[in-house]
């Protein structure tokens, strides 16, 4: 048989390559997709990339308003109300513990005669009746309480030593008007006749009176 005849159950079998073919024509994988596919397909084994395609919202969002806006505004409002009720409790809690009355003690000195000794029960039988008056700054009274009917010789002024020469007299006055810084303290709601302290003074020493010497 012949070199240029061909049986026809003999196999085809390919001539070999022409070394220049090879040089002008590298060879390159003759896949349809590759060839018609726009830029910025991949092939399947190149690994996915995790972030969303351009013009895409992620999943789950609704518009361009982030998921954890609308949260963190409603967390910002009751941390806002929680600080305004904390605030308005503190400052009642301030105002609560600010005495909004006090109580006035104090002693009535009063000159008297007779022959006892310092520290004897004693009593002045024109004092039963009358009662100790405290005003505040604006003159209005703001406490009142009796005086006892019974009190404590004192030597006083020295007069007729070792014997007492006065009978002290002392008093409670309680549920005073706390907020004047300065008062004046009498007897029987006569304003004329007061003698002036302070607010410091009735809270620490007291209001101390003299009568009749």
């Amino acid at each position: 048989m012949s070199s240029t005849e061909t049986d026809a159950g003999s196999p085809l079998v390919p001539g070999p390559r022409s070394p220049e073919r090879d040089a002008l024509a590298p060879w390159s994988p003759d896949i349809p997709a590759q060839r018609s596919a726009p830029r910025g397909i991949r092939w399947l084994d190149a690994p996915e990339d995790p972030r969303p395609a351009a013009g895409v919202p992620p999943a789950g969002l609704d518009g361009d308003v982030p998921p954890g806006r609308p949260r963190r505004a409603r967390i910002a409002l009751l941390v806002a109300v929680v600080l305004v009720v904390v605030g308005v409790v503190a400052v009642g809690g301030v105002v609560a513990l600010t005495p909004r009355t006090m109580t006035v003690q104090g002693s009535l000195v009063v000159a008297g005669r007779g022959a006892l000794s310092t520290g004897a029960s004693c009593s002045i039988s024109t004092m039963p009746g009358h009662s100790v008056t405290v005003f505040g700054a604006d003159g209005r009274v703001v406490g009142t309480a009796a005086l006892p009917g019974e009190g404590t010789a004192v030597d006083q002024w020295h007069t007729v030593s070792p014997f007492a020469d006065a009978c002290r007299f002392a008093f409670t006055v309680p549920d005073v008007a706390s907020g004047d810084a300065s008062y004046r303290v009498g007897l029987d709601g006569d304003r004329s006749d007061t003698v002036s302290f302070s607010h410091d003074e009735l809270t620490t020493t007291g209001a101390q009176l003299t009568y009749g010497h």
